[in-house]
C-alpha cells in the first residue's frame, strides 16, 4: 500500500525541532499586527496585538529587536521577520 505525503508534511532533518509548547505558542501567536509606532528622543514604542511595547521587550512570544517609523522587527523562535505598521506614517512637530 503506498502512501503520498505533500512536501508540507515532510519534516526537514537538517532544521531544529521546536518543543510542542514552543511550537503551539508560535502557531497561536503567527499574527501579529503593529496598530501604531511612536518615536521619541528616548523612547520607541509600538502598540503590537493591542499592547505597548518597546525596543528589547516581549510581546505574545516574540522578542522585539528594533522599531523603526512603519516597521517593527520581531524574532520569533529565532526568525526574525519585518511587522509593517496599519497606520500611515504621520510626523508631528511643535510649534
Amino acid at each position: 500500500m503506498a502512501t503520498s505525503l505533500s512536501a508540507a508534511q515532510l519534516n526537514d532533518p537538517t532544521q531544529p525541532q521546536l518543543p510542542a509548547a514552543l511550537l503551539s505558542e508560535v502557531e497561536a501567536h503567527d499574527q501579529f499586527t503593529v496598530s501604531s509606532i511612536i518615536l521619541r528622543k528616548r523612547a520607541r514604542l509600538a502598540i503590537i496585538n493591542e499592547q505597548p511595547v518597546r525596543e528589547g521587550e516581549h510581546v505574545d512570544g516574540a522578542y522585539v529587536a528594533r522599531i523603526e517609523a512603519t516597521r517593527v522587527r520581531l524574532v520569533v523562535a529565532g526568525e526574525a521577520r519585518w511587522v509593517t505598521t496599519l497606520a500611515e506614517p504621520s510626523v508631528k512637530t511643535k510649534r
